[in-house]
């Protein structure tokens, strides 16, 4: 996620993986922002993220507060 400030943009990384498999390679697992919404009615904006990989899928929900990510759920399933 990137904000600007007035030296030029900020970059949060909310989440990311490296999973190694038994071959030696790795695979990257960087999430997208599926949307932004008021997920709980608190009146302040969460991300929504989802994430596809191998088998499976995943999402997860953030608030920013003070410049940083706080992840509020997340849940994954696959096989």
């Amino acid at each position: 996620m990137r904000t600007p400030t007035r030296q030029g943009w900020r970059v949060l990384l909310l989440e990311g993986a490296f999973c190694p498999t038994w071959r030696g390679e790795g695979e990257i697992l960087l999430p997208r922002i599926a949307g932004v919404l008021d997920v709980d009615g608190d009146g302040a904006l969460e991300i929504v993220t989802g994430q596809q990989f191998y088998e499976g899928r995943g999402f997860a929900v953030y608030r920013v507060t003070d410049g940083q990510a706080y992840r509020l759920f997340r849940s994954y399933a696959g096989v």
